[in-house]
């Protein structure tokens, strides 16, 4: 029998948004004022681009848990509580050594951005319909 591929999807979401908030924590700490003496270029575009392409990953990788079936009942409840922790706030970079708390967390805000005419959120009803695709198929092959 071949693997869930639903493990792997939610694996890699893990890692793709985890590298997404550690180079927005690097941009949000890059010096963007031109006028101040620490302002660099080179440094500030740099943090921008990798920050960009880090959030474009973890979207991908976001986007692959509405689309990627689960094929076991184990994949079904993985998925399930992969989207419950990460609302919860589960997945957070270490605060720095002054700081108590960790501001860089995950949360419902930080799944993609998919809104219809009406700007409701539907991100959520894709991995619902997910999961359902995904019930519907294990129970014909049953």
């Amino acid at each position: 029998m071949m693997p869930d591929p639903i493990f792997a999807a939610i694996e890699r979401h893990k890692v793709a948004f985890r590298i997404s908030q550690e180079a927005g924590r690097i941009r949000s700490g890059t010096v963007d004022a031109e006028w101040a003496p620490e302002y660099d270029p080179v440094k500030c575009k740099a943090a921008l681009e990798a920050s960009s392409v880090a959030d474009d990953a973890d979207a991908d990788a976001a986007n692959a848990l509405t689309t990627v079936r689960p094929t076991t009942m184990a994949g079904v409840l993985a998925l399930i509580r992969h989207v419950e922790a990460f609302n919860a706030g589960a997945f957070f970079l270490e605060p720095y050594l002054e700081d108590t708390v960790s501001d860089w967390q995950s949360c419902p805000m930080f799944w993609p951005e998919s809104n219809d005419e009406d700007e409701i959120d539907l991100f959520g009803y894709a991995v619902l319909a997910n999961v359902r695709r995904s019930l519907e198929a294990m129970a014909a092959a049953s």
